[in-house]
């Protein structure tokens, strides 16, 4: 037996375990790349539901401004209307 030579596996002890550590190595760098890939989907889908929810709380706000600012237009209106039948009536009366 030749010294650090394997018979059974016909390799070279120290090649073998070369081979070995670098097929740890690669299935620990596609194990990497998948939880970054789903690291990554994870953050996507959360960046999404922050938006959509910001993009409700706008869509909220800009409803309240428009009930809001149809109701001062509203009571403008009724308070012009009543200075206008305030200023008939004096005239009227006059």
């Amino acid at each position: 037996m030749v010294l650090g030579y394997d018979m059974k596996k016909g390799c070279n002890k120290n090649m073998y375990a070369q081979t070995k550590n670098k097929s740890k190595i690669r299935g620990i760098v596609i194990i990497n790349l998948f939880l970054v890939i789903l690291l990554g989907i994870f953050i996507f889908f959360g960046v999404q539901r922050f938006y959509q929810a910001n993009e409700r709380r706008l869509l909220q706000e800009d409803k309240m401004y428009l009930m809001e600012s149809t109701r001062q237009k509203n009571q403008l209106v009724q308070t012009t209307f009543q200075l206008k039948i305030g200023a008939v009536t004096r005239l009227a009366n006059s």
